[in-house]
């Protein structure tokens, strides 16, 4: 018998990306002869066709470290083989992939126009973008990053108290897979 166990992400995510590694797992019993081999095609991913799976414990497990994977939902064909030769390839293992950028970061109203020379101590910044999975949205000020709160695809963060002076910014996104993106960037006067 051959069970698809869960597939184990980065910490914290239900996604991977390139670069990243996954741990593919699968329960596999053979009552009457053992098992001789379990196989996964991983080449979706990026790694062999044949991947090799080794038991611990109970779970026969591999790691893929993903290289070239395009966006979606992969099936993976699992191949177990026993020590009569046996052969079962009915079960696949998934593997949810992001390998698409946040997209098409925009500054949008209230934020103001580039060279804007206002007189006031505070400034908002709102971006919208392009995302499946978004995460989370910074603001860089002069190099220190601030956290802009996130709505969706929208982020902003209102910037109150500010000494007189210039001051450029532009917008970092990134998605639940770690993908990440800028803005171009923007420069005012307080």
């Amino acid at each position: 018998a051959v069970l698809a166990n869960t597939t184990q992400y980065p910490a914290g995510q239900t996604v991977v990306t390139n670069g990243q590694s996954v741990t593919l797992n699968t329960t596999v019993t053979d009552a009457t002869t053992g098992v001789s081999t379990v196989k996964v095609d991983a080449s979706t991913l990026g790694c062999s066709s044949t991947l090799a799976m080794s038991l611990s414990g109970s779970v026969y497990t591999a790691t893929c470290t993903l290289s070239g994977a395009t966006s979606g939902t992969k099936s993976l064909l699992v191949t177990a083989n026993d020590t009569a030769n046996n052969i079962n390839n009915t079960i696949s293992l998934t593997v949810e992939v992001d390998a698409t950028l946040p997209s098409a970061i925009s500054f949008v109203g209230p934020t103001p126009n580039a060279g804007s020379n206002l007189s006031q101590n505070y400034y908002a910044v709102n971006i919208t973008f392009t995302e499946t999975n978004p995460n989370n949205c910074l603001l860089e000020v002069g190099g220190s990053n601030v956290t802009m709160t996130r709505t969706g695809t929208t982020c902003f963060v209102n910037r109150t108290s500010q000494a007189d002076g210039s001051y450029t910014f532009k917008a970092w996104v990134n998605d639940t897979a770690g993908n990440i993106a800028e803005s171009s960037s923007r420069s005012i006067t307080l």
